[in-house]
């Protein structure tokens, strides 16, 4: 997987070195994580959005939007994975916007 300025996340074949499929961002991409048990792919873009992509279908998943700039980082953390591969509501791939009544625990 590679992310560029380009608007683009590439799916590489490693085995033929060819490119494999493009996703598509509306503004460059500045990180991709791989989700570490699923073939899924996680990208992060100047477009202000994060991108949740299916990496066996080539299809895009859910999109996340809510940041006034762009996206500069992002990271998956154990209890979102849980949650995310547990299909619990927080957060929930079905929520596509931020809710900025959620709150951290302990906050």
């Amino acid at each position: 997987m590679s992310g560029s300025l380009d608007k683009t996340v590439c799916l590489w074949d490693v085995n033929t070195q060819q490119l494999r499929h493009a996703f598509l961002h509306d503004d460059g991409v500045i990180k991709v994580l791989c989700h570490p048990t699923q073939a899924i792919v996680y990208s992060c873009s100047l477009d202000r959005s994060v991108g949740v992509w299916d990496m066996r279908s080539c299809e895009l998943i859910r999109r996340f939007t809510g940041h006034r700039e762009g996206i500069l980082n992002m990271a998956l953390l154990r209890c979102v994975q849980r949650e995310l591969d547990q299909s619990i509501n927080r957060p929930s791939l079905t929520r596509t916007r931020l809710d900025p009544t959620v709150t951290a625990k302990g906050s």
